[in-house]
């Protein structure tokens, strides 16, 4: 082991460091809320336990209108994939008349080349 790990180690620490430290450390704590948390939460969900059981109760008409809003979409997306579909059938409806007129093309230069 190195001399760096034992530095790091809070057994390393002075005893007359740590008597100096300690109420810094003491009161780093308190302030970050450490000890103060327990009370907060307990007083802060007794302050919210209003606001949830109404955010229950509207809950339902959010889904509603959230599928209401879903199902345009849905439709909407339909829509347009029906859309691409006939436009996909009308390309290649044009593409089998582009090949066959290609094909066409081909037969009558070689009739002309022979």
């Amino acid at each position: 082991m190195g001399s760096g790990n034992c530095r790091n180690a809070p057994d390393s620490v002075p005893p007359h460091l740590r008597r100096v430290l300690d109420p810094y450390a003491r009161a780093n704590r308190t302030v970050t809320g450490f000890q103060g948390r327990d009370d907060q939460d307990e007083g802060s969900s007794q302050g919210l336990q209003p606001t949830r059981k109404k955010n229950i109760k509207t809950k339902g008409q959010t889904d509603t209108k959230t599928e209401v809003q879903a199902r345009q979409i849905i439709h909407e997306d339909l829509k347009t994939f029906q859309d691409a579909e006939e436009q996909r059938n009308a390309f290649e409806k044009q593409l089998e008349e582009k090949e066959a007129q290609r094909k066409a093309i081909m037969r009558d230069l070689s009739l002309i080349q022979s």
